[in-house]
């Protein structure tokens, strides 16, 4: 029974190690925010193309609280609802993201249904604002190598709204962000280096905690 307790704490290790080292990646991030900003209320978020099949897992919401902004997740109102739509307009998931969503970067999250997207199609995504500040022009902005940004999409609206127009910009720098999302590919990507560097951290402390086993369990 004693060996069992302490093999609970390794368990749960190896666990959240597990889910750190395979995270589903983003569609989007960036290092740093130069601009916090609200003006009135937007659907607003990207087009963008997957180049391989993807499955959807979750929707992400920029909160600026995370980035010394005014208004964030945790106070602001009419704010949070992403959805995701295909080119007519049929709403694919959805979903409310709050504070207390899991957090990945600058992006609360809420978890769908896996929803699985077709490489070559465009889809839309887009976040009501409310009176939630949103950012352009990120710093460090970096694009998944799992799509193709499409362009900026943006409408004035009291709730989540779908649309295809914005500016007509394809700079993703210009971007207004807005909505994220978290995928899954159904095919291997080769690694980022950043990714790399994550899973040979992910792999040393799985050893870690594979001889700390072996040394005080046996």
């Amino acid at each position: 029974m004693t060996k069992f307790l302490r093999k609970v704490p390794i368990a749960f290790a190896v666990l959240g190690l597990s889910m750190i080292c395979w995270a589903d990646p983003a569609a989007i991030s960036f290092t740093g925010v130069s601009t916090n900003y609200t003006d009135g209320t937007w659907s607003l978020g990207f087009e963008f193309s997957p180049n391989t099949a993807l499955e959807v897992t979750a929707l992400g919401f920029y909160n600026a609280d995370l980035t010394g902004g005014a208004v964030g997740l945790s106070n602001c109102t009419g704010c949070g609802e992403v959805g995701l739509y295909d080119s007519s307009g049929a709403l694919l998931a959805s979903g409310l993201v709050t504070s207390a969503g899991a957090q990945v970067g600058d992006f609360n999250y809420v978890n769908v249904p896996t929803t699985v997207l077709t490489a070559g199609q465009d889809y839309f995504l887009l976040a009501e604002t409310g009176d939630a500040d949103y950012t352009f022009d990120p710093i460090g902005l970096a694009i998944s190598s799992d799509i193709t940004w499409v362009s900026e999409l943006e409408t004035y609206s009291s709730g989540l709204a779908f649309t295809t127009t914005g500016e007509g910009n394809s700079y993703t720098g210009w971007g207004i962000y807005g909505p994220n999302v978290e995928f899954s590919t159904s095919t291997p990507a080769v690694p980022e280096p950043s990714s790399l560097i994550m899973l040979g951290t992910c792999l040393v402390g799985l050893a870690g905690v594979a001889k700390f086993r072996r040394r005080h369990l046996s």
